[in-house]
C-alpha cells in the first residue's frame, strides 16, 4: 500500500513521506475523506522569482528614480537660509509641533504636516545619535521625498494610460529633469 491516512493526526503518507495539501496537513484523495480536496499547490523557485523577474523589466525606471534622487538631492542644504516659501512653511510646521495653531492661514496645511513630520523626525533621529544633519535637511527632507514620488507617480500614471514602459519612463524622465523642483 502506497497511502495510508493516520486518523488522528489527520496526515497522509503517500510513499514513505508526508503529504501536505495547501499548508493544511490533510489526505489527497476523495475515497479517504468523501469529498473534494483542492488540489496541491507547489511552489518552486521560478515562481519565487517572478516579482524580480518583472523589475528586471523595469530597470530604465528605477536609474531614472536614482536620476531624480541625485537631482532632488544634489545641495539639499544650500541655501544655508529659508527662502521663498520655506520662510512661511517651517514656521507653520513648527506651530504645529509646539501645539499652536498656525499662524499663517494663507498656505494650505498639509505641506505644513509633512514638513512637520519631517522636522519631528529628523529631530528625534538627531537626538537618538544616529546623524548629526541640521535644520536645512529637515524642512527639505518632506519636499525631497513627494519630488521623488512625483516621479514614480508619473511613471504609473503614464502606463496605466499607455500600457508601454517606454512611454512610462519617458514621462518619468521628463519630471524627473524638470527645472522647477530641481533649483
Amino acid at each position: 500500500m502506497t497511502e495510508r491516512f493516520d486518523t488522528s493526526s489527520g496526515i497522509c503518507y503517500r510513499r514513505g513521506g508526508l503529504h501536505v495539501a495547501q499548508g493544511i496537513e490533510r489526505p489527497t484523495t476523495k475515497r479517504q475523506v468523501g469529498g473534494s480536496i483542492p488540489p496541491v499547490e507547489t511552489v518552486s523557485f521560478s515562481r519565487l522569482m517572478q516579482p524580480l523577474k518583472a523589475l528586471r523589466n523595469w530597470w530604465p525606471l528605477l536609474a531614472v528614480l536614482l536620476l531624480a534622487t541625485l537631482l532632488r538631492g544634489f545641495n539639499l542644504g544650500f541655501p544655508v537660509e529659508r527662502y521663498f516659501d520655506e520662510i512661511y512653511y517651517v514656521d507653520g510646521a513648527r506651530d504645529y509641533l509646539a501645539g499652536r495653531p498656525d499662524s499663517n492661514n494663507v498656505h494650505t496645511p498639509l505641506a505644513k504636516i509633512q514638513l512637520a513630520l519631517a522636522l519631528l523626525t529628523v529631530d528625534a533621529t538627531r537626538c537618538w545619535g544616529l546623524h548629526q544633519l541640521d535644520g536645512v535637511i529637515g524642512w527639505r527632507l518632506a519636499p525631497f521625498l513627494a519630488g521623488i514620488g512625483v516621479v514614480a507617480l508619473t511613471a504609473w500614471l503614464a502606463y496605466t494610460l499607455v500600457p508601454s514602459r517606454r512611454m512610462a519612463c519617458a514621462a518619468a524622465f521628463l519630471v524627473a529633469i524638470e527645472h522647477l523642483s530641481n533649483s
